[in-house]
């Protein structure tokens, strides 16, 4: 008598049970993809990817396993397998509404009072269109608004809620790398950095602030305008002065793309 083969549901048993180090070999090599190809898709080092497969490294950041199961392509039922492995070496986790959502939002040491009905309302204006600007005159409060709105939604945005801070760039070419430093995106020698951006944001859903991006503008309406069309998921929040002549030259009435866009004006 032949024996008969397992069930579909019992290879998915023997999967979940699976060290993590283990499937990541397997999913990798039924990918075709050597530790180095890997490594470049998922933007970490290729010590990284040994360290996982040897057992040496067995609980891996959340976001580092994203990035791999993203470069392997991986099926939502065969991401949870992974991630149920890495959970297992993690230990017990909180749930998805508990748990702190990733941020680098900058601390602010003193209270914020007075504005609750604005922040209220662009927070309500972030959810609901893609890409929101908030404009005022220099020191309006723009920058600490934003802030505070970012605060108020990060259990909004699974991916988190990232600050990119664009005043000190003197260089507009320079847009694309502060957004990859904020987000911690490695550079990648094989492709341009906002590709290499895009490809790491399209599966995201998180909201991205770009702070006072008037002097800028013009890279900046192309980082946002891919942004906008290639990651759907992923909330604009701009903040820009409507000062003109602090700006000669630059076009600060309408700096960014005509997309799903809001306005929200802060008075000072």
């Amino acid at each position: 008598m032949v024996p008969a083969e397992p069930s579909g549901s019992a290879f998915r048993n023997a999967a979940e049970s699976a060290e993590l180090g283990t499937l990541l070999k397997k999913f990798r090599l039924q990918a075709g993809l050597s530790q180095q190809a890997l490594a470049e898709r998922a933007l970490i080092s290729v010590q990284a990817v040994s360290a996982l497969e040897r057992g040496y490294r067995k609980a891996p950041y959340r976001v580092t396993l994203e990035r791999i199961a993203d470069a392997l392509a991986l099926s939502d039922e065969t991401r949870q397998t992974l991630e149920h492995s890495a959970q297992r070496a993690r230990g017990p986790r909180l749930d998805d509404e508990d748990r702190p959502r990733a941020h680098n939002l900058p601390r602010q040491l003193t209270s914020f009072l007075g504005r609750d009905e604005v922040v209220q309302e662009i927070a309500e204006l972030v959810e609901s269109a893609p890409l929101v600007s908030i404009v005022g005159t220099g020191g309006a409060g723009k920058t600490r608004t934003a802030v505070e709105v970012g605060r108020r939604l990060l259990n909004r945005f699974p991916h988190g809620v990232w600050f990119v801070e664009l005043a000190p760039l003197h260089d507009s070419d320079l847009v694309p790398r502060a957004l990859a430093s904020a987000l911690r995106v490695q550079e990648s020698p094989q492709r341009p950095l906002l590709e290499t951006l895009l490809a790491y944001l399209a599966q995201k859903r998180l909201l991205i602030i770009l702070d006072n991006c008037e002097h800028i503008i013009s890279q900046a309406r192309v980082v946002a305008g891919s942004l906008l069309r290639e990651c759907p998921s992923v909330a604009l929040l701009a903040t820009r002065s409507r000062d003109p002549e602090r700006y000669r030259g630059a076009n600060v009435s309408d700096p960014l793309p005509h997309h799903s866009r809001a306005k929200a004006t802060v008075a000072g």
